[in-house]
C-alpha cells in the first residue's frame, strides 16, 4: 500500500464503522455461523441475508 502514515491510520480507524453492522446482520438474522463447508452456498446465504437485510431496513 502506497500511503503515508495518516492515510493509514485513517482507513484504520474507519473500519470500526463496518463493525455495529456486521454484528446486526449476524444476530438478528442468525448468521452467526454458516450452514456450510460449501464456498458457493455460504455466499449465496450471506448474499440473501444482506438482500433481507436491506429490505427490513427499507420497510423500518
Amino acid at each position: 500500500m502506497d500511503l503515508p502514515e495518516e492515510g493509514i491510520i485513517a482507513l484504520y480507524e474507519n473500519r470500526g464503522l463496518s463493525e455495529p453492522f456486521h454484528s446486526e446482520i449476524k444476530t438478528n438474522l442468525n448468521l452467526e455461523r454458516l450452514p456450510s463447508a460449501k464456498f458457493f452456498v455460504n455466499a449465496l446465504v450471506l448474499s440473501q441475508g444482506a438482500m433481507v437485510y436491506n429490505v427490513l431496513r427499507i420497510l423500518g
